[in-house]
Formats: C-alpha cells, sequence, structure tokens
C-alpha cells in the first residue's frame, strides 16, 4: 500500500493498469481521464475508482498547466480482514458495467476526503514513528474506502455519478478484442487492418 501526492507535466503514458487497486483524487483539471472503453472529464474533485484490470490514462487538454493529484494503491487483502459478510470494503471496485469511474466532489468533500488521505500517508511513511502505525494505516484506509463506498449506494447513483463525455464507439470493439486476446501477439497494424480503422486514428 502506498500513497502518492504530485505535481508533474500531463503523463505521457500509454494506457496501462495496476496489479493493486487505485484511488485517484484529481486537484486540478483540465482533461480526461480513458478507461477502459469511457472518457471521463478530469475536473479538480474528480475521485475515479481503478480495479486492476481497468486499462486507463490521462490526457491533458492544455498540456502546459501542470496536472495535480494524489493516488492510493492497495491490494484488497490488506483490508479483507476488515469486511464483513454484509459489507465489502472492496465492492466499489468490481462489476464497473454497474456503475461510473468517477465521482466529481464539492469543495468540502474534497479537503474531507484529502484529510483522510494524508492521515494515511503519516502512517505509512517509513519515518513515521508513531505506536501502532501498521494497524492505523489499515484503520485509515478502511474509512476511506466505508466513504467511497457510500458514493457508490444505489440510493446516490443519480446524483453523484456522472457518465462519461463521450463514448468512443468505434474504439470500445477494438479494446474488447484487445482484452480478449492480450495474451497473443497483437500488433497495430493488424489491429487497424481487423476493423478498418486508420493506424493514425488507432
Amino acid at each position: 500500500m502506498f500513497v502518492l501526492f504530485r505535481t508533474q507535466e500531463w503523463s505521457k503514458l500509454n494506457l496501462h493498469f495496476h496489479e493493486e487497486q487505485e484511488i485517484l483524487m484529481t486537484l486540478s483539471g483540465d482533461g480526461e481521464m480513458y478507461i477502459n472503453n469511457e472518457v471521463y472529464p478530469i475536473r479538480r474533485g474528480s475521485l475515479f475508482v481503478i480495479n486492476n484490470t481497468d486499462f486507463h490514462r490521462s490526457v491533458g487538454k492544455d498540456n502546459e498547466v501542470p496536472y495535480q493529484f494524489c493516488l492510493i494503491h492497495f491490494d484488497p487483502e490488506e483490508v479483507k480482514g476488515v469486511s464483513t459478510a454484509n459489507f465489502d470494503l472492496a465492492a466499489c471496485f468490481r462489476d464497473h458495467r454497474n456503475f461510473n469511474h468517477r465521482c466529481q466532489l464539492g469543495e468540502d468533500e474534497l479537503e474531507g476526503l484529502l484529510k483522510q488521505i494524508k492521515r494515511l500517508a503519516y502512517y505509512l511513511d517509513p519515518e513515521c514513528s508513531a505506536y501502532g502505525r501498521e494497524v492505523y494505516s489499515k484503520i485509515c484506509l478502511s474509512e476511506i474506502l466505508i466513504y467511497i463506498n457510500s458514493l457508490y449506494e444505489p440510493t446516490m447513483k443519480t446524483s453523484r455519478l456522472q457518465r462519461s463525455e463521450k463514448s468512443p464507439d468505434r474504439i470500445t470493439p477494438v479494446i474488447q478484442y484487445i482484452q480478449e486476446h492480450y495474451a497473443e501477439d497483437l500488433s497495430l497494424d493488424s489491429l487497424a487492418d481487423m476493423f478498418f480503422i486508420s493506424k493514425s486514428h488507432l
């Protein structure tokens, strides 16, 4: 588990995924987050819940403006013992067909969650000498996940979760094909020919 606060130029990374679950909260805009076959706006206070199987990347509309964000990576096993039969702390990461990857936080909500994330970062710091810091870090992460899960409650979906601004319909079947054949030898040429899309567009 780790927490990272960063101010940087917009990433040049291609679509990628991580071995761990990712919570990403943006402290600035203006850009777009590509996750699987969806495109979401990036604004200050955009909260993204990204599974370890979700291909994703962020792209800036104005690459001259620094990108500020904080993120948490963690293995679900780290909070498995805190979950119960009726409440799974990692539930918000599962079955993304039924919910949105992005939730837009208000300024007060952003500041509240930021305070919790900074507290988690304090206990994860190798220099931290607090008694029981490993347990406190799991407690902090659990509190963050309880809050995020509350944002994904069915009764709150309509007001809190925002669908993507645009859907790259021509690319959706390509992404699905890649996800189903990722272990095979895939090339840009073969994909472009298969889906009748120019290489430069693809």
